[in-house]
């Protein structure tokens, strides 16, 4: 499937414990796939944290931190 738009995460400082939802992966992988037209990608490296998400789809008060370069990426 071709991508319409990959959309940059905003790169945060480390959420406080128990602050946000934190997603850690331990591979550089998509740490989550669907079947939209959307990457969402890190903010600082590129690399594709979420692949093919939905426009309508938007996970709340959620962190990735980058497996590749581990900065904290905030979700819309």
């Amino acid at each position: 499937m071709s991508k319409d738009k990959q959309i940059a995460l905003t790169v945060i400082p480390e959420p406080a414990p128990n602050t946000r939802s934190l997603l850690v992966p331990q591979g550089k992988f998509p740490v989550i796939r669907g079947e939209g037209d959307m990457d969402l990608v890190c903010g600082k490296c590129g690399q594709v944290l979420v692949e093919s998400v939905g426009k309508g789809v938007w996970l709340k008060n959620l962190v990735i931190r980058c497996p590749n370069c581990k900065s904290y990426n905030e979700v819309p």
